[in-house]
C-alpha cells in the first residue's frame, strides 16, 4: 500500500512539473523571431495570454495573363485560425517579426516593401480584442518633406530602437534613430527629436555646404530666428525633428546651434540630375 502511494505521488509530482515546465516554455517567447510566410508556428504567444498560439502568415501573388510577376497583391495574418490582419496592396518583399519585450508584451513587426525603396506598409502591431492593431506607423513620416521608407527595428529591454529611412528634398537619403518605450500600458516615442546616423549615403553627423542662404531658428518649433547662414558655408548636421508633415534639422555653424526648416519641394537641375536646393553636391533620388 505504501509502495503504491509513493508511486502515485511520484506520478502526480512528475505531471505537475511537466505542466509547469510546458507553461513556462510557452510563456517565454524569444526577444525576436522571424515569422516566414507559408509556415505554421505553434510555439509562440502573440495574444498575451501566456499560452501558445497558432500563427500563420499567408501571401497571394499578382499574376499577369497567368504569369508570375514577382509581385504580391495581398497578405494575411491568422491567429488560432482567425484572420486578424489583412493587407490588400502590391509589394515585392515581406518581413514579419514577433518581438517580445522584457515585460512580456508582444508586438508584430510588418514590413511590406515595394520597388525603388518604396514602402507599402511598415509598422508595429499589437493583438487587441481579436485583431492586430497598428500602434506605430513607420511609413508616414514628414510627408511634405519627402518620402518615408519604413524603419528597421530592434529591442532592448522594454524599448524599441527604430532606424527610419527617409528620402528628403534637403539631403536625399537619410537615416534617423528614434526610441519607443513601453510605459503605462502604451508604446510611446521618447522624444520628437531623433539622431541622424546617415545623410546622403554617408555616416552622420555630417558636414554639408549650403547652396543658398539658410535661416536657423532658436528651437525645433520656434519661429524666432537664431542666425543666418550664407551660401557656400559649411554646416554640421546631427539632429532631426518632425511632426506629421514637417521636418527641421539641427545645424552647427560657427560654434552655434540652430534649427533649419527642411525643404518641402523643388530641386536644382545639374548634369541632367536633380539636386538639393539647400545643399551642394547632394543628388536626389526621387
Amino acid at each position: 500500500m505504501k509502495k503504491t502511494s509513493k508511486l502515485f505521488a511520484a506520478m502526480i509530482l512528475t505531471l505537475i512539473c511537466a505542466v509547469g515546465i510546458g507553461a513556462s516554455a510557452f510563456a517565454a517567447n524569444p526577444t525576436s523571431v522571424t515569422l516566414k510566410p507559408g509556415k505554421t508556428y505553434k510555439s509562440y504567444d502573440i495574444t498575451g495570454d501566456k499560452k501558445p498560439d497558432t500563427i500563420v502568415i499567408s501571401q497571394k501573388k499578382h499574376l499577369y495573363e497567368g504569369e508570375d510577376t514577382g509581385v504580391y497583391k495581398e497578405m494575411r495574418v491568422l491567429v488560432n485560425g482567425k484572420q486578424v490582419y489583412a493587407l490588400n496592396d502590391f509589394y515585392f518583399y515581406l518581413q514579419t517579426k514577433l518581438y517580445t519585450l522584457d515585460n512580456g508584451k508582444t508586438f508584430l513587426y510588418i514590413d511590406a516593401t515595394s520597388d525603388d525603396y518604396g514602402v507599402t506598409a511598415c509598422g508595429l502591431f499589437r493583438y487587441q480584442s481579436g485583431a492586430l492593431k497598428q500602434v506605430v506607423d513607420f511609413h508616414k513620416v514628414a510627408l511634405k518633406c519627402g518620402e518615408g521608407q519604413g524603419a528597421d527595428v530592434k529591442v532592448k529591454g522594454n524599448t524599441f530602437i527604430a532606424d527610419y529611412g527617409l528620402e528628403t528634398y534637403s539631403f536625399s537619403q537619410a537615416r534617423v534613430r528614434y526610441y519607443y518605450k513601453y510605459t503605462n500600458g502604451t508604446l510611446k516615442r521618447t522624444s520628437s527629436i531623433g539622431s541622424f546616423w546617415e545623410i546622403g549615403f554617408k555616416t552622420a553627423p555630417r558636414s554639408l555646404t549650403t547652396r543658398i542662404k539658410l535661416t536657423a531658428y532658436k528651437s525645433q518649433t520656434s519661429d524666432r530666428k537664431a542666425f543666418t547662414i550664407p551660401a557656400g558655408k559649411s554646416v554640421r548636421i546631427d539632429k532631426c525633428y518632425w511632426n506629421k508633415y514637417y521636418m527641421r534639422f539641427r545645424v552647427k555653424y560657427n560654434g552655434r546651434y540652430g534649427w533649419v526648416k527642411a525643404a518641402t519641394r523643388g530641386y536644382e537641375i545639374e548634369n541632367r540630375g536633380m539636386f538639393s536646393k539647400q545643399f551642394r553636391n547632394i543628388q536626389l533620388g526621387f
